[in-house]
């Protein structure tokens, strides 16, 4: 990271040091790279996987229930009908299977 802030490479390869000149003019947009928050899942340690996957599926829960104004996560399974609407919406949005999605799904 000092490396990265200070702009001058000791350890870094001349690559990925180049791609970081080109991607951000300054430290503030580096950082703010780094807090932005993304859809993707990565291949981490299987604690770290599934609580990666649990958290996305809670925020689509989230603007899942927004969209249709309902209350609560449990709401969803007030009807099996909205469940599979919903498991359907995260699968598309996170890009991973309806059955991945159900395994997460326990609100």
């Amino acid at each position: 990271m000092k490396e990265y802030l200070k702009k001058s490479r000791l350890l870094l390869h001349p690559k990925a040091f180049q791609l970081y000149i080109q991607n951000f003019p300054g430290a503030a947009d580096f950082q703010q790279f780094h807090n932005n928050r993304d859809h993707f899942i990565y291949i981490d340690t299987p604690e770290e996987l599934f609580a990666r996957k649990e958290l996305l599926i809670d925020e689509c829960a989230k603007i899942f229930l927004a969209g249709k104004n309902l209350p609560s996560k449990e709401a969803i399974f007030w009807s099996p009908e909205l469940k599979k609407e919903f498991i359907t919406y995260a699968s598309d949005n996170l890009k991973v299977s309806k059955a991945e999605v159900s395994r997460y799904v326990k609100f």
